[in-house]
């Protein structure tokens, strides 16, 4: 009867980690989809103003692998080029498989804010997400999407765009060029 317990034992653990290694090889697959995006990257961003007006960063944008290549690690470093005021901002993509969409969590420094979206990859090898803000300033829901493409080999675009739960239309909020710098 021991003997039955350890067998039924050791056949569950051994089914487990052939699953858990199933899952974080189709978690590797998918991500090599975004295997464009490793690398250092200048930016220049627009942030879209609500009052028309615009205010401009630039910095870099730094792209890794993260945990065994599961993860990527977006590492953001931006400085208005008037004020010289400086953001930093972390990014954390992976895919779950029992969603089976890519999953995307925002983390600001100084703030306890983060954000978390879904999105898929198109034929286009565009990278597009989207998300449910329910108070993003603490009164109103926010929805927003976002589209990431590679233009060229060394060059990438990232917009962003934003809708309050009062207004009809989305409008863009904000919008990033990238230029590689290196891999």
């Amino acid at each position: 009867m021991f003997r039955v317990i350890i067998l039924f034992i050791a056949s569950i653990t051994f089914v487990k980690a052939t699953h858990a290694q199933s899952r974080a090889d189709t978690i590797k697959l998918k991500m090599k989809k975004l295997q464009s995006f490793i690398g250092i990257w200048e930016a220049n961003t627009t942030f879209h103003l609500r009052d028309g007006k615009t205010n401009d960063e630039i910095g870099t944008y730094t792209i890794s692998w993260a945990l065994d290549s599961t993860y990527q690690q977006w590492n953001l470093e931006l400085e208005n080029e008037t004020s010289q005021k400086k953001r930093y901002l972390m990014m954390l993509v992976t895919y779950n498989t029992d969603s089976s969409r890519y999953e995307v969590n925002y983390f600001y420094n100084g703030s306890p804010t983060r954000i978390f979206e879904t999105g898929t990859v198109t034929d286009r090898s565009e990278f597009l997400t989207s998300a449910f803000l329910p108070l993003s300033d603490g009164k109103q829901i926010e929805r927003i999407r976002t589209v990431t493409r590679m233009t060229s080999a060394n060059t990438m675009e990232y917009e962003l765009f934003s809708r309050l739960g009062h207004e009809q239309a989305e409008r863009r909020d904000f919008e990033a060029r990238l230029r590689k710098l290196s891999y």
